[in-house]
């Protein structure tokens, strides 16, 4: 006798088995070798799109080298007995925008004039030699290239060559004459094969790429593949059979597993069918008890009680008179997390009403009341974060020192209403001053203001003081105890770093800061209402400029010397004390730099 149960048994068994069995002859002779297919052709696709991203490059040098050629200071380089400059040619800007990496002139016979590399921008000149480069030297440098360049092709096309060692792009063009159309030599384009450009080609394929050592004995990139490969090796070989370059490339797509836990899991699943039938019609009763203490067992774990629902194929009185006990709690304890998710939300609310008030705080701290624009606080924190700015990316930048002439005058007269309506008209004309949204306006206190601006080189800083003079000028504020205008005047002190490098090191903020005070009261001692400035450079001799304390005890003695002429009328023009002019000889830099 057998009983139902074992019978079950028996039947599931033999199900399973059937079912196994016929999933490994699937999956064998029919679903795998697919896969193989799919993923061999895709991974040729990623191969083909490597090679046509190389040859997206080598047809940009080829059009570079062609539009170099035709432009006529490459002709009057190798046709003039004095030809301009290499650096006239090209430049480290050139050389970054072109993305290119040497350059290389060729006479009729083939032979480097010039070799010329983006190396820290250095080249080597056989026929003109540089300052910096001694004949011998040229000499060598041209010897070199005519040895790296004997095997290079000079053809039309764009191609890969090994140069000084190293694997390049290469593009020739000849050079004709504009008028005869005679050839006059080649011009040869490099762009170095490292491991930049392959970061930018796998950032378009989707491929990771990495730079090997040559080999001669990996795959070139025309080879078809004959199996999927879980790492792509490649090199690019030149005419000799040489390797030029050789790479490691990650498919997308790795090489299909025979047996996938997906497909496993199907088998079983469809291997227990039989027995999960037999489970349930036995199971009527156990399963719904089950599946309440399956649930119970959840809202404890997840620390939660909500209603349930107790399923069942038999009506059953038991199930649901647990069901209602259950949920007559359930909602009990929801009415008291409400209670709680309420109480939540209030302290939430008032939470960011709390960090409203603060940012509202904070931007009232850092405004200046009464003309609504930054005040010293955000000058000082700005002269910190553009200090470290201009460490990192070196472009030119100035900070201007502005106090309006004889405005306690001006408050004695017109009162301190008109002079705070004065204050707020000048301080809305430095702002149109600026040119840039990064450019900074702050009054620094009373009637001094303190601005942050960027500019390039002298002709921008004298426009700018113009444009400081006249945009004061254009306001017309009468002023009746100006002893300069009938109008108010400003005078500004600019302390303007030129082309910041590494030097600037050597000094600090707050130098800057003081050199353009010190500019100010010179310019105030000086007349009022114009605009000096002080310049930061590099190569400036530290033995002829004053230190951070020597500009202090500076802006004292102009700060004395403006104190007596104010007392005894003394006019601007007058001389100052001997000991001052050569403490200023110290301070003052070229205005016409």
């Amino acid at each position: 006798m057998i009983s139902i149960r074992r019978l079950f048994v028996l039947i599931s068994l033999a199900y399973s088995a059937v079912m196994a069995a016929g999933f490994v002859a699937v999956h064998l002779w029919w679903l795998y070798p697919e896969k193989v297919q799919t993923v061999l052709q895709q991974q040729e696709a990623e191969l083909a799109s490597l090679e046509g991203q190389f040859k997206h490059l080598q047809d940009e040098v080829h059009i570079l080298a062609k539009d170099h050629a035709r432009q006529r200071d490459i002709i009057h380089f190798l046709t003039s007995e004095q030809p301009l400059p290499l650096s006239h040619l090209f430049n480290p800007d050139h050389f970054e925008l072109l993305q290119l990496d040497g350059v290389i002139f060729l006479n009729r016979q083939q032979q480097a004039l010039t070799l010329f590399q983006h190396t820290d921008f250095q080249h080597t000149d056989g026929l003109h030699p540089t300052p910096n480069t001694t004949p011998n030297t040229a000499a060598r440098a041209t010897q070199q290239a005519n040895s790296d360049w004997a095997d290079m092709p000079v053809t039309p096309d764009s191609g890969y060559t090994l140069f000084q060692g190293q694997p390049y792009i290469s593009a020739a063009a000849p050079v004709f004459h504009q008028t005869s159309n005679e050839q006059l030599g080649h011009l040869i384009l490099l762009r170095q094969i490292d491991q930049t450009m392959l970061d930018r080609i796998a950032e378009t394929i989707g491929n990771p790429i990495t730079l090997i050592p040559p080999r001669t004995d990996l795959m070139a990139f025309q080879d078809a593949l004959t199996a999927p490969q879980t790492t792509l090796n490649l090199c690019q070989y030149l005419t000799s059979g040489k390797p030029a370059f050789c790479l490691t490339m990650m498919p997308r797509t790795a090489p299909p597993t025979f047996v996938h836990l997906e497909g496993v899991m199907t088998v079983i699943l469809f291997s227990l069918l039989p027995l999960l039938v037999s489970i349930m019609a036995l199971g009527l009763l156990i399963e719904p008890i089950r599946r309440v203490t399956r649930l119970l067992e959840q809202h404890h774990e997840a620390r939660i009680i909500t209603p349930i629902q107790v399923d069942s194929p038999l009506r059953i009185l038991e199930f649901r008179q647990l069901e209602q006990a259950y949920n007559a709690v359930a909602r009990t304890v929801e009415a008291q997390q409400q209670t709680l998710q309420d109480q939540n939300l209030e302290l939430e609310r008032q939470k960011t009403q709390l960090e409203q008030q603060t940012r509202e705080l904070e931007k009232t701290s850092n405004t200046d009341r009464l003309t609504g624009i930054p005040n010293r606080r955000v000058f000082d924190m700005a002269v910190q974060q553009a200090w470290k700015r201009i460490q990192r990316r070196h472009y030119s930048i100035a900070v201007v020192m502005v106090d309006i002439d004889y405005f306690k005058q001006y408050n004695d007269i017109l009162g301190h209403q008109q002079g705070d309506q004065a204050l707020k008209q000048v301080a809305q004309a430095l702002k149109r001053c600026s040119q840039r949204t990064d450019e900074l306006v702050c009054r620094y206190g009373g009637e001094e203001f303190g601005l942050i601006i960027y500019i390039k080189d002298g002709k921008e800083l004298e426009k700018y003081r113009q444009r400081l003079k006249d945009t004061i000028t254009a306001l017309q504020i009468p002023h009746p105890k100006s002893p300069l205008a009938s109008h108010l005047t400003i005078s500004a002190g600019i302390s303007w770093i030129k082309e910041p490098g590494d030097w600037l090191r050597s000094y600090t903020p707050e130098y800057w800061v003081e050199l353009a005070d010190v500019a100010l009261y010179l310019a105030k001692v000086m007349g009022r209402n114009t605009a000096l400035h002080q310049t930061i450079a590099e190569g400036q001799d530290k033995n002829t400029h004053n230190s951070f304390e020597d500009l202090k005890l500076l802006k004292a003695q102009l700060e004395e010397q403006l104190r007596l002429q104010e007392q005894t009328e003394t006019p601007a023009t007058a001389s100052l004390p001997d000991d001052l002019k050569q403490a200023l000889l110290q301070t003052q830099t070229a205005n016409d730099d």
